[in-house]
């Protein structure tokens, strides 16, 4: 018996379809849960070794010219990776009182990891000629950087 040209028709639109979903039902994916933790960097500064009075201003008091005043904090890092710390210092008020100079017995490149706990003794120095300064107020800046 001779095919007529519907039968043929419909034949082949059932064959393309049985590819179509024979292809479908073959289909398959992977999927990849992915996570990740942001790399953070930061400190907190403390008055005392307990971390209980947090340190947000020094008072140096009465500073005699050609002496050193010294004032001692905690510093604990709150970041998530390693670091290191660098002091300096910025918007002297007056600006000749540029003269006095911040020291720190923390080591430049020291490492500091997460948790850390570091006591840094801060000094400044006033020169023995300094002139025409009775008041002076300035910046420390403590600068946290990943290694």
């Amino acid at each position: 018996m001779a095919l007529t040209n519907l039968q043929k028709a419909i034949l082949i639109t059932a064959g393309v379809a049985a590819v179509v979903v024979a292809g479908v039902l073959i289909y398959n994916h992977y999927r990849l849960s992915t996570s990740g933790i942001i790399a953070t960097v930061g400190i907190s500064v403390y008055d005392d070794v307990g971390l209980t009075k947090p340190l947000t201003a020094i008072n140096w008091g009465i500073v005699y010219p050609g002496t050193n005043q010294t004032h001692t904090c905690w510093i604990k890092y709150t970041g998530n990776v390693n670091a290191s710390l660098a002091f300096s210092q910025e918007n002297f008020n007056p600006a000749g009182a540029n003269v006095i100079k911040l020291y720190t017995d923390f080591v430049p490149g020291t490492l500091v990891k997460p948790g850390d706990v570091v006591k840094v003794v801060l000094k400044i120095s006033t020169p023995a000629d300094i002139q025409g300064i009775t008041n002076f107020s300035f910046d420390i800046v403590i600068s946290v950087y990943n290694l």
